[in-house]
């Protein structure tokens, strides 16, 4: 089992077609493959951007580029000051988060621990 907190010291816009947003979670080394998002040396993909992470920005949970909406209380986007804590246990498998001391309403269970 591990479990980490962290606070969003900022997040700062970017100038881009789409919203800025930040993920927490957790990502696996094996299968993951760097998607060429920009210039040299530049990858694209962040946490749940594929099937071996899962990532959380407040609104939904994230894997394999697909955002499943959750509820949390006074959910929203992450922004400075929250305070996220990811929980994972591999023994079901599962992971959990809490945004702002709230359990976040969903979680991801019995993924590939195989990768």
């Amino acid at each position: 089992k591990w479990y980490y907190e962290m606070i969003v010291d900022s997040v700062d816009p970017f100038v881009t077609a789409q919203a800025t947003h930040m993920r927490v979670g957790w990502a696996m080394a094996e299968g993951y493959s760097p998607y060429p998002g920009g210039g040299e040396g530049w990858g694209g993909n962040g946490v749940g951007d594929d099937l071996y992470s899962f990532g959380f920005d407040g609104l939904h949970l994230w894997s394999g580029r697909v955002a499943r909406a959750v509820a949390s209380p006074g959910q929203h986007m992450l922004g400075a000051d929250d305070v996220v804590s990811c929980c994972l246990d591999l023994s079901v498998p599962s992971i959990s988060f809490r945004i702002n001391g709230f359990p976040v309403q969903g979680m991801f269970e019995n993924f590939n621990l195989d990768g």
